[in-house]
């Protein structure tokens, strides 16, 4: 437990960093991948192992083209609506992995199930519906790309869990997913007109935090972290990321609350977790494994 809940308080910071690099979101989402995935490629050098690396390219282009909708749509919610808001809105990603095993794999809901997602949902509204008109149509945006973050996640997360179950590496397949995704962020970044500069020191520090800590550190400790504890505990451990950004977000960056939105907050976070109680799918349960 202790990789797992190490790893939560490390990915806390990232979007932070994304605040403070000043970049765009493409270009953010392109740097962060293309630094963790180059730390992760040195990692496996020096332990001999980069002919794996190359065996389970193929294999994670499903999971990286979903790790890249989760960055591309997150980075956009970070700088629309903060750090703290739209971390917890990607967290949503434990109810959606819910809501996949009743729908696509059959499993009956249960009351735990009805009471999650109306947590959830309740918890969202009133974080977000007192300040839907008020804070005009970035905002707005802002939160779809936070809901949108959710579904990406929660497919990705499912695609990690097969990839790992099919390789045996986690190192191996999360560079290699890495790897894919700084290439598609990158695609979409040059495409949609963005400049790739990085102006100053604080942009470099950020982006080389995101990269080398977040994205290599952090989600090397929760890969490894996640198969050895109970899918009930690791829902509760995973959850310090939102509560840690929605800190930071106050701590950071003076984000203004009232009572009502941290209600609304906590409500969203006891539904998240009731999710992530539903029973996690299994490699051999899901489609193609």
């Amino acid at each position: 437990m202790g990789s797992l809940a190490l790893g939560a308080v490390v990915i806390s910071f990232a979007a932070v960093f994304v605040t403070t690099a000043g970049i765009s979101a493409d270009a953010s989402a392109f740097y962060r991948m293309l630094f963790g995935g180059v730390t992760m490629v040195g990692l496996l050098a020096a332990k001999g192992r980069l002919g794996t690396l190359k065996t389970v390219l193929p294999a994670s282009l499903t999971a990286a083209f979903f790790l890249t909708g989760d960055f591309l749509c997150w980075h956009r919610a970070i700088l629309a609506v903060g750090p703290g808001l739209a971390t917890m809105l990607g967290n949503l990603q434990a109810v959606f992995i819910a809501v996949f095993s009743v729908i696509i794999l059959g499993e009956r809901p249960g009351i735990r199930f009805g009471g999650a997602l109306i947590l959830a949902l309740g918890g969202v509204y009133l974080t977000v519906g007192p300040q839907w008109n008020l804070g005009g149509e970035a905002f707005q945006k802002g939160v779809l790309y936070g809901v949108a973050t959710g579904l990406f996640y929660a497919a990705y997360i499912l695609s990690l869990k097969r990839l790992v179950a099919r390789t045996g590496d986690a190192l191996a397949s999360v560079a290699a997913i890495t790897l894919w995704t700084a290439a598609a962020c990158g695609a979409a970044n040059l495409i949609g007109g963005g400049s790739f500069a990085l102006p100053d020191m604080a942009a470099w520090s950020s982006m080389l935090s995101l990269g080398i800590l977040c994205q290599c550190g952090g989600w090397l400790l929760i890969s490894r972290g996640l198969d050895s504890v109970r899918a009930s505990l690791a829902g509760l451990v995973l959850l310090l990321q939102p509560v840690l950004s929605f800190l930071w977000d106050i701590l950071f960056f003076g984000k203004p609350v009232n009572p009502v939105e941290l209600s609304g907050v906590a409500l969203a976070l006891c539904g998240i977790y009731l999710g992530s109680l539903q029973r996690q799918p299994k490699a051999r349960d899901l489609p193609g494994a």
